[in-house]
C-alpha cells in the first residue's frame, strides 16, 4: 500500500491502474532544463561549485593563493576550464602551476 505525506494518507481507495500511473509522474529523474534562463542559471551554479572546490583544494593542500588568482578562479564560467583546474589542483605546487595554460 502507498503512502504519502505526514499524516500517513493512503491512496488504496484508488484503482490501481490510477495509483501505477501516480508512482509513474512522481518517480524522480533527471530532466533537462529547457529554457536559456533556466541553462544559463545551472551553469553558473555549476562554474561556482567548481571554482569553490579548486579553491578549497588549494586551501587544504596548504597552497597560497593570491587575491588575484582567487578572483579569477572565483569569476571563470568555462566549465571545461575549470574542470582542468580540478583535476590538476592536487598535483600542483603553486596556483602559478595550475593556471598556466600549458
Amino acid at each position: 500500500m502507498v503512502t504519502f505525506g505526514h499524516d500517513g494518507a493512503r491512496l488504496a481507495v484508488l484503482p490501481e491502474t490510477a495509483r501505477g500511473i501516480l508512482e509513474e509522474i512522481m518517480k524522480t529523474r533527471a530532466r533537462e532544463y529547457k529554457s536559456d534562463f533556466a541553462r544559463r542559471y545551472v551553469a553558473e551554479g555549476e562554474a561556482k561549485g567548481e571554482a569553490r572546490a579548486i579553491l578549497l583544494l588549494l586551501a587544504a593542500r596548504g597552497i597560497e593563493v593570491p587575491e588575484s588568482a582567487r578572483v579569477r578562479i572565483s569569476e571563470t564560467t568555462d566549465l571545461s576550464l575549470l574542470d582542468s583546474w580540478v583535476r590538476r589542483a592536487g598535483g600542483v605546487e603553486s596556483v602559478e602551476e595550475l593556471l598556466d595554460p600549458r
